[in-house]
């Protein structure tokens, strides 16, 4: 944090993403939207983000002031590093990382469909990866790094060490807000991204579902007449296909043929369940044609 002092009033400037609170890394990803980032509007704008002070405030201060403090911002221009915990305790409770393997296909469809806005769902992301702890098992050496973290760490958000965990099943979260003010924009965004890689290789896993993924085992060559084909594949679609639109429910609602039952069945498996069984129809499918 570096001291800015305004009309008298000092306010602190976050310079790296472990000092940047979640709800302001949110309003600044929204800020990157904006199609005029060289303005001193926005970058007045963006400051007042960072200083958690209203933007009316900055419009005395100097254009070069301005400038120069909009460029001395490391949290904007270097490579930031982002962490996550498996478990935590903030406010006296305790969070976990929930299983991905064991993420069911009706909170994967939800967490799909929040990434598509992430700047705005962030905090309702971490509210479905972490949840309280239910139960956990420890050893002394446990117990006694949770009283050392206790007392050295100064952070609202303090990991918390066990052997094992069980955390609470899938309702309506309402941690958004606690998560929001009280997670800092490194862990929060270090939690996304381990939950990301973990999707991507899922999808590489299963790529036979996916339209857009390619088989990862499978080496890449440059064919321009079929990169041509995909482009006037392109253009002469007029909108995305139904798989395209409609994404897992798609692909749930093909599985059911539209049964109801058997689709409240699969929304509440675990993702990799469904996926397996898809990819096996799949497979078997193209035997069954084949042998024709």
């Amino acid at each position: 944090m570096i001291k800015v002092r305004i009309n008298k009033k000092i306010y602190r400037l976050p310079i790296s993403s472990i000092e940047l609170t979640l709800d302001q890394g949110m309003q600044l990803i929204s800020s990157l939207k904006l199609e005029d980032q060289k303005s001193l509007d926005y970058k007045r704008s963006v400051l007042a983000i960072l200083l958690n002070c209203d933007v009316d405030l900055l419009t005395d201060v100097p254009d070069y002031k301005i400038e120069v403090l909009h460029e001395k911002i490391p949290l904007l221009y270097e490579k930031q590093i982002y962490y996550h915990f498996d478990a935590f305790k903030l406010k006296g409770k305790l969070f976990g990382l929930i299983d991905f393997n064991q993420i069911t296909v009706i909170e994967y469809m939800e967490l799909c469909t929040l990434f598509e806005e992430e700047s705005e769902n962030l905090d309702k992301v971490l509210s479905i990866l972490y949840r309280e702890i239910v139960y956990k098992k420890q050893n002394l050496k446990n117990i006694l790094i949770n009283i050392a973290t206790s007392i050295l760490f100064k952070t609202r958000v303090k990991p918390y060490k066990c052997i094992s965990f069980k955390t609470e099943e899938y309702k309506e979260q309402d941690n958004d807000d606690l998560f929001r003010h009280n997670f800092n924009y490194a862990f929060s965004q270090g939690t996304v991204v381990h939950f990301l890689e973990w999707k991507k290789r899922l999808e590489q896993e299963f790529w036979q579902i996916f339209d857009d993924v390619k088989n990862p085992n499978e080496e890449e060559e440059y064919d321009p007449f079929e990169i041509l084909e995909e482009q006037n594949k392109q253009n002469r679609r007029d909108e995305p296909s139904i798989g395209e639109k409609w994404g897992l429910f798609h692909i749930v609602f093909e599985i059911c043929d539209g049964d109801k039952i058997q689709m409240d069945y699969w929304k509440n498996k675990p993702i990799r369940e469904l996926f397996t069984h898809v990819t096996y129809i799949k497979h078997r499918n193209a035997y069954i044609e084949k042998s024709k």
